[in-house]
């Protein structure tokens, strides 16, 4: 096999890194570990098929464990002390079971697994929740000169400790040179943050509607509203109401009298 990290999905016999077993039925879940490879996931028994396959235990750490016919089984494996990451699993991952209508725990398996495959760069982007501190992501060598967050504006300077509360993607500067950190909008506790008023007190979206209306006015332009939008709206149904009248007011033949006189 390569050196670089590996998945195998639902593997086939004479494989070099993992050892499956032959069952007689399709396996149930008898143990699920907390693990993030299933992060999102209460019930992983959603993620089986009728694959008849298991994993012999003890090759590599457990994530799933299963039971066919009293015989122990791994269902999906994962290990992290080797120079390579390796995760095994009995079941697939295909086209047709990432389309259904309740595929979310394939769809969330895969990010798991692409995120816990991802190879580990000091230098690279960080990805991280919402809450962390940014002292936190650096290497214990590394000093920051300049943080800016999402939007650009300066945040912190050298010897500040900053918690990273907006998602986004946040720009450091360091003595390694610059960096992004990707602050996870997908958090559960982004929901939970405080939103800063302004110095005034007001709401951020009007004192952000007050920015653009100064910048307006610094540029020359104007704001303007639509005045004929509630007219044109009331003469439309005035028309209808028109022609509804009209038609109700017509008289009606009789088709009785008409169907005589043709007779």
């Amino acid at each position: 096999a390569p050196s670089s990290n590996v998945a195998y999905l639902a593997p086939r016999r004479g494989n070099a890194d993992v050892t499956t077993v032959a069952l007689r039925s399709p396996p149930a879940v008898s143990k699920q570990e907390d693990h993030r490879l299933l992060r999102g996931i209460p019930d992983a028994k959603v993620l089986l098929d009728t694959n008849l396959i298991g994993l012999a235990p003890g090759i590599r750490e457990a994530v799933l464990s299963g039971e066919s016919r009293g015989q122990e089984v791994d269902l999906l494996q994962s290990n992290t002390s080797e120079s390579r990451k390796v995760v095994a699993s009995t079941f697939r991952l295909s086209a047709a079971s990432l389309e259904r209508a309740d595929a979310l725990p394939a769809v969330l398996f895969l990010l798991n697994l692409l995120s816990f495959l991802a190879p580990d760069s000091a230098d690279g982007p960080q990805i991280v929740s919402t809450g962390a501190r940014l002292q936190g992501i650096l290497a214990p060598d590394e000093t920051l000169f300049e943080l800016f967050d999402p939007n650009g504006g300066l945040l912190t300077t050298l010897g500040d400790d900053p918690i990273l509360d907006t998602s986004g993607i946040y720009l450091a500067r360091t003595s390694r040179g610059p960096r992004q950190i990707f602050v996870n909008f997908a958090d559960t506790r982004e929901s939970d943050i405080a939103r800063t008023r302004g110095a005034t007190g007001d709401d951020p979206s009007t004192a952000i509607a007050s920015k653009t209306v100064a910048k307006l006015t610094e540029t020359g332009g104007t704001l303007t509203r639509e005045p004929y939008r509630n007219g044109l709206l009331f003469v439309f149904a005035a028309v209808l109401l028109l022609e509804w009248l009209a038609l109700a007011l017509t008289p009606r033949r009789n088709p009785a009298a008409t169907t005589r006189r043709s007779t």
